[in-house]
């Protein structure tokens, strides 16, 4: 099964990160033969996709309807005509792979990573939403995902599913005795940690306003942020102005946080939105403690009280004591980190995920007989 993955760019981010999984390990597992097409730039991740061996071009379109882009994929594909076209839900991609999906009378698939926020009155423009209708299929991230794609956007439920994004669990795992438990910066602390990039979304200026109350009980806890974006400057100045300078370390972006995870005490997520997070699995997979707010889909990954813990959004006192009591409470930690590592090897595995795209797939190009329940969850 030939498939045409036609994306933006292949820069590191959380849609891209989970493209590249998905076509890295299903060409290593033979369950279809990737083409990959980046419209604009190939970004970071587009390397290691060419050091497995799998296509992937660059068509350097400097619009988003650059019409070069639409005769690049052509180009590309007519040289052998793919079974299959998969997007993300960007304008752009969906346009040319509509045009793809209509020439070469192929299905399509449409997957979504973001969540328009309902309560901001946000909502997929009309051209996108007539592009996902004219998809194949439409796959979102979660249930929850997909039941706003379907209520809200106006997708056909007989035509939108939903696939959980997985990891590959055996990158991650608990801290062994042995390991070292500090960070240079912190010298001996305790390590409260969070991973994604620095936006408003993301709500890291929610954990640092927590802060001081956390360090009213315990006055040797430390925050580390992994990642870098555009709420840096302000973030720092967030610091200076609360002077949580000895408390607080930007360790700016990093390519590999396996390592980074098993330092910390606890993984804290305070999102105001949030679709599916990586970030979270990961930390769950090393055996941390999560606290995460209740947004998008996290109730679907996080039991509150046994796989981890749930606040409501945009509380700092909620947030604050929550933390504090589950680093007044290292077995509640351990048991819980412990429950947090299960739940990802049941649920959210690299090979599970591959597996049902791989499914959906082939159905899809009438390669096997369709059993994908397609049912709202």
């Amino acid at each position: 099964m030939r498939v045409l993955f036609i994306v933006n760019s292949l820069r590191t981010g959380g849609a891209e990160r989970h493209l590249l999984e998905l076509i890295r390990n299903g060409a290593v597992r033979q369950q279809f033969i990737p083409h990959v097409v980046c419209l604009k730039q190939p970004g970071e991740l587009a390397d290691e996709l060419l050091a497995c061996g799998i296509p992937t071009e660059a068509l350097g379109m400097r619009s988003g309807y650059d019409p070069r882009g639409v005769a690049g994929v052509l180009r590309l594909a007519g040289r052998r005509p793919p079974d299959l076209v998969y997007s993300h839900s960007n304008k752009n991609e969906m346009f040319v792979a509509h045009v793809a999906q209509t020439l070469f009378r192929v299905p399509r698939v449409c997957v979504v990573h973001s969540t328009p926020l309902r309560t901001a009155g946000e909502r997929f423009s009309p051209l996108q939403r007539a592009l996902m209708r004219r998809a194949s299929v439409v796959i979102g991230m979660a249930a929850v995902h997909r039941r706003q794609l379907v209520e809200t956007e106006g997708m056909d439920g007989a035509r939108t599913v939903y696939i959980h994004t997985g990891i590959d669990e055996k990158r991650f795992h608990p801290r062994v005795g042995s390991e070292s438990t500090t960070f240079p910066e912190l010298a001996c602390r305790r390590v409260i940690g969070m991973v994604g990039t620095l936006t408003r979304d993301k709500g890291h200026h929610l954990l640092l306003d927590a802060m001081p109350r956390i360090l009213e009980t315990h006055p040797d806890a430390a925050l580390v942020f992994v990642g870098e974006g555009p709420s840096e400057p302000r973030l720092r100045t967030q610091i200076a102005d609360l002077r949580l300078e000895q408390h607080v370390v930007l360790l700016g972006r990093r390519a590999e946080v396996s390592s980074i995870l098993r330092k910390m005490d606890i993984f804290v997520l305070p999102s105001l939105r949030e679709t599916f997070s990586v970030a979270t699995l990961e930390a769950m997979a090393t055996g941390l403690p999560v606290v995460v707010t209740t947004v998008g889909s996290m109730a679907e990954m996080v039991e509150d009280g046994r796989t981890g813990f749930l606040i409501e959004p945009n509380s700092v006192t909620a947030l604050a004591d929550r933390i504090a009591a589950v680093l007044a409470d290292e077995s509640v930690a351990r048991t819980v980190g412990r429950a947090a590592r299960e739940r990802v090897e049941q649920a959210f595995t690299l090979d599970t995920m591959v597996g049902a795209y791989a499914q959906l797939m082939r159905q899809l190009a009438g390669l096997e007989r369709a059993s994908v329940d397609m049912t709202p969850a």
